[in-house]
């Protein structure tokens, strides 16, 4: 009696195919005999001598298109009827609708200009008109409001929905004198965000434009809030042509270009502390290389500016905190981004240099530390090794045992 294995082996060996075991080409003879015939068949389609007539014959490249529609009547009055629906852009003889004058008047109608064989009764060219007849306009708010929540726009505003000048400079006092009254930054942060974008969709390019941006600049700075920040900082740049916008690919909208060599005006004073505020930032964001050179016959917030640079390059960290306790205007605020910096690199020369102890005291006076606690902790956390006394506070560190923690791999937390 037959085993079950053997039976499925016998079943399955009927089954297949007999041209592949059998005769002796194999199954590589198999694929080989098929790609010769697809050569044969391509073969066909071209010329048996070449030379310099071309490669296809000519019976192939004439060929119907199974994809080009036939020009019956029906589809003439299809065709019609869709280009009506884009207006009449035929001409008084009936001549049939051309695609490549209709593509470039829709090319050229992005750029607000429309070209339909001569007439311009596109829903685009309508837009772009209506959208041209509102710039030259020059929108003016109607809005009395002090207050207006920031929104982003999806649409052209409304003038209901915007304030004009007169209102913009009473809502600026009034953010500026609330804000001195119950510090909410965040009510003060939107309110002069949407006095930005009032100013922006009225196209107002003065020197209050100028006022806003420099009050909301030095309100973010305070807080710490520096993406926010170099957005004011960048857009005074701009206002004032010291960042000059490489815009040549984009064309300007009519609306824009009334204003647009407009160059404004700072103070000697504001000026001097926001060019300060641009090097101290560049330090921040680590990259002393945007500074190209520093200006001899500048401010005090510059000059104090370019001294914490070099503090930081070189190492200084005396003169940066001597610097930090006399900073102008709100230099100090971008400094304290770079305290941390300053002190774990002079904290590292310091256990290098001095064996075979120092004191906390030391390091206290100047790191700019408050108080002692306030220095052991800082220490702790950068697993500095203090010297052992019985009954008495953490007072001495090992510079060689904290220096030799370091080489073994254990950094400074940065």
């Amino acid at each position: 009696m037959k085993s079950k294995k053997a039976k499925k082996l016998k079943k399955y060996s009927k089954k297949r195919p007999r041209e592949i075991d059998s005769g002796p080409l194999g199954i590589d003879g198999a694929l080989s005999s098929r790609r010769s015939k697809n050569v044969d068949s391509v073969a066909s389609l071209y010329k048996e001598d070449i030379g310099t007539a071309g490669i296809k014959d000519s019976s192939v490249s004439t060929r119907p298109n199974q994809f080009e529609v036939k020009l019956t009547k029906s589809e003439k009055k299809r065709r019609k009827e869709r280009q009506n629906r884009f207006g009449d852009t035929s001409d008084s003889s009936g001549a049939e609708f051309d695609t490549t004058v209709a593509l470039s008047g829709a090319l050229s109608s992005s750029r607000g200009v429309a070209d339909f064989g001569g007439a311009s009764g596109s829903l685009s060219a309508g837009r772009a008109k209506k959208k041209r007849q509102q710039a030259e306009g020059k929108l003016v708010g109607t809005c009395q409001s002090l207050e207006k929540p920031y929104l982003r726009l999806t649409t052209f505003p409304k003038a209901e929905e915007v304030r004009p000048l007169p209102i913009l400079r009473k809502s600026l006092d009034y953010v500026k004198s609330k804000y001195l009254e119950e510090e909410d930054f965040g009510w003060a942060n939107e309110q002069l965000k949407s006095i930005r974008q009032d100013l922006t969709v009225q196209n107002l390019k003065l020197d209050f434009v100028l006022t806003v941006y420099e009050t909301h600049g030095r309100l973010l700075l305070e807080h710490g809030d520096l993406p926010e920040f170099h957005q004011c900082q960048a857009m005074i740049q701009t206002l004032t042509g010291g960042k000059q916008q490489q815009e040549e690919s984009r064309e300007k909208e009519p609306w824009e270009e009334d204003t647009a060599d407009v160059v404004l005006q700072q103070s000697a004073i504001a000026r001097d502390e926001f060019c300060a505020y641009q090097l101290l930032y560049y330090m921040v964001q680590n990259q002393p290389n945007l500074i190209r050179c520093f200006q001899k016959d500048c401010g005090e917030a510059q000059r104090h500016a370019q001294s914490v640079v070099l503090a930081v390059l070189h190492n200084d960290y005396r003169g940066f905190f001597r610097l930090y306790n006399h900073a102008p205007h709100l230099s100090a605020y971008l400094m304290d981004f770079l305290v941390l910096r300053v002190r774990l690199a002079g904290l590292e020369r310091i256990i290098a240099a001095y064996r075979p102890r120092i004191s906390v005291e030391h390091i206290q006076s100047v790191f700019g530390f408050s108080d002692l606690e306030e220095t052991r902790r800082f220490l702790q956390t950068q697993k500095i090794v203090f010297l052992k006394e019985k009954d008495k506070p953490k007072y001495w560190i090992d510079c060689k045992a904290s220096c030799m923690k370091q080489k073994t791999g254990n950094n400074l937390k940065r």
